[in-house]
């Protein structure tokens, strides 16, 4: 708001700038009224009047990266404080990789890996006793099931065929 007002008139300028305080848009307004305290209000109504009325429209996008940046906050929590009771964690290993299998609740678990904040794999109880549908760390979906108290995950290949790796517990 600018007072560019004379011993005349009463005159106000609103000016709106942008971030960067450039201005966008401006409105001028006039009172032939001479004294201050009721002219520079009469002016200032009568720039207000002329401002259109703005129809914002709600952008979501933010809304929902602010989201998916909060769950997965939430979740690599989750991992951490589950990583720092390692005791009561069960390890699994394939002879190349070493996973630490962490519950998540009663019906999920993951497996991670301790130089990794990704999860090798997210397991989730299907109805079907000890078989489970898993996501791998690389986004595909497959199954995972136990076999004589290992723990068994069908990796796929680019054939459409799947290759069978096997975990075994470390005691």
């Amino acid at each position: 708001m600018v007072n560019d007002s004379n011993f005349l008139r009463n005159r106000v300028i609103l000016e709106f700038k942008d971030c960067n305080s450039k201005v966008i848009s401006s409105q001028k307004g006039n009172s032939s009224i001479k004294e201050y305290e009721e002219g520079f209000p009469d002016a200032l109504s009568k720039a207000l009047v002329n401002i259109s009325i703005s129809k914002p429209v709600e952008d979501t996008t933010l809304k929902q990266e602010v989201q998916i940046m909060k769950e997965t906050a939430q979740e690599t929590s989750k991992v951490n404080e589950q990583k720092s009771q390692t005791s009561k964690a069960e390890k699994y290993s394939n002879g190349k990789l070493s996973l630490q299998k962490i519950q998540i609740d009663a019906t999920q678990f993951i497996l991670v890996d301790g130089n990794s904040s990704v999860p090798f794999a997210t397991f989730k109880e299907t109805t079907k006793k000890d078989v489970f549908r898993v996501k791998l760390g690389s986004g595909e979906s497959t199954t995972g099931y136990y076999e004589n108290g290992n723990l068994v995950i069908e990796i796929p290949k680019s054939n459409d065929e799947y290759s069978k790796e096997v975990f075994a517990p470390i005691k």
